[in-house]
């Protein structure tokens, strides 16, 4: 009997064997023509025709009910061989109906499900993939489970989409986004190169303890052309590559990962504020509509009534509130966190800012208030040349925290000096934050 029977699709012809013909590892040629004749056979699948971008038409295999491959070891297509077998070999533009199961599945040669589309999601649990595979324009509909995959040699996800089954309600996902999660990358490990590039990712996506063995400059720019439906997606990917590229050792690499991580993470929060006043709106929409229709039956309940629109409109003003807030630390965290210093990765750019304020803007703005007419800094000399001159030293003083007294400021100018004096000593703190975290780390 076949050692793997109790996955329960066995081929009824050779399940007497120690491995039926699906189960076989190490397949000669004969018996991979056979493998895939067999495939024909037990599934019945249609031979359809296809009409692609309008012009090209394409012969595909259109599996109408599930296809439960589980445990099936896939031969090399031998494509030295003509016949329709050979062609039969690959699931290029595949119909799967009902969805497709290849739980630990072994791929010993090139497969590729280019322009496959699976209807009802597709589950590829514990699948080895020994050579390349390419899912390239590939539709998943539904749940899709790549949990605990190797992958040995390149991948591709050019152009591939990963939809949810059905209308996922934003507000739903907001309440319980794991239960919601419908594209998994769990522990799956990528021992060669992998690429999403014009992937498109409009479900939840989880990648927990997905490993890139071979992430590299091409993977990070693809990040930029994948399109993310929610920015969780984003947050997913990129804190599995860096943690890839630490384990890795690959320090820059890490840090470009962490600062698309948090740039994503920033995002998502916004988003998430976003969806809670969307949800609040939607609630006050619906008892809207019941207060309309009490107005007419409870007309002594007026009390009562404006108790409940009252409530409404807090709850209006709450909602706005929420959102103005998540717009408002979106802002105050891209201009302290990000455009400072890049997240800690970049110690480069807050000596930048800091020159370009101490030693052109605020002496600019120095002399341009004391042009006005109002005092800022005493004394100034004559002339718009001395004037200049003082007050870039005031400013490169006033920066450094020396204070000599030669020159002090006045009226308006204290409250720039002040705004200055703060602003130097928070970026010397950031730069030695980064400096150190850069240069000092294990």
């Amino acid at each position: 009997m076949c050692k793997k029977s109790y996955y329960g699709n066995c081929d009824p012809e050779t399940s007497n064997n120690e491995y039926c013909i699906f189960h076989k590892p190490n397949k000669s040629e004969e018996e991979a023509k056979e493998f895939w004749r067999k495939i024909i056979k037990t599934f019945e699948p249609k031979i359809k025709t296809i009409t692609y971008n309008k012009v090209a038409k394409v012969r595909c295999l259109a599996f109408e009910k599930r296809a439960n491959f589980e445990g099936y070891v896939f031969p090399p297509v031998f494509k030295k061989y003509e016949d329709e077998w050979c062609y039969w070999g690959y699931f290029e533009y595949a119909l799967f109906m009902d969805g497709a199961s290849f739980k630990n599945c072994i791929f010993e040669g090139s497969i590729s499900f280019m322009r496959a589309v699976f209807f009802g999601g597709a589950t590829f649990r514990n699948a080895r993939f020994k050579e390349d595979v390419d899912f390239s324009e590939a539709h998943f509909i539904g749940r899709t489970d790549f949990t605990r995959a190797c992958f040995e040699a390149p991948a591709f996800f050019i152009g591939t989409k990963f939809v949810s089954f059905g209308s996922l309600n934003d507000i739903d996902l907001l309440k319980d986004y794991g239960s919601n999660v419908t594209v998994i990358f769990k522990n799956t490990e990528f021992r060669d190169r992998v690429t999403f590039h014009r992937a498109s990712f409009e479900a939840p996506l989880l990648m927990t303890g997905a490993c890139f063995h071979s992430p590299g400059e091409d993977f990070l720019e693809d990040i930029k052309a994948i399109t993310f439906k929610y920015a969780s997606n984003k947050v997913e990917l990129c804190r599995a590559l860096r943690k890839s590229c630490e384990k890795l050792h690959l320090s820059e690499e890490a840090d470009r990962a962490f600062v698309c991580e948090m740039r994503a993470l920033r995002r998502w929060r916004t988003q998430r504020k976003i969806l809670m006043a969307k949800a609040i709106r939607q609630k006050i929409s619906a008892a809207m509509m019941r207060l309309r229709y009490f107005r007419f039956i409870a007309r002594p309940l007026l009390l009562s009534l404006l108790k409940g629109y009252v409530y409404l409109a807090y709850l209006m003003v709450k909602s706005w509130f929420i959102q103005a807030t998540a717009y408002l630390v979106n802002i105050i965290e891209f201009l302290v966190a990000d455009v400072t210093c890049e997240y800690g990765v970049n110690w480069i750019r807050p000596i930048l800012i800091w020159l370009t304020t101490v030693l052109l803007f605020f002496p600019t703005l120095y002399t341009f208030v004391t042009l006005l007419g109002y005092r800022s800094i005493s004394p100034t000399g004559s002339g718009l040349s001395n004037l200049l001159q003082t007050s870039i030293y005031f400013s490169v003083v006033t920066a450094t925290g020396i204070g000599y007294g030669s020159v002090h400021p006045v009226g308006v100018g204290k409250i720039i000096a002040s705004i200055e004096a703060i602003f130097s000593t928070f970026m010397w703190g950031i730069f030695l934050v980064v400096f150190v975290r850069k240069y000092m780390r294990d």
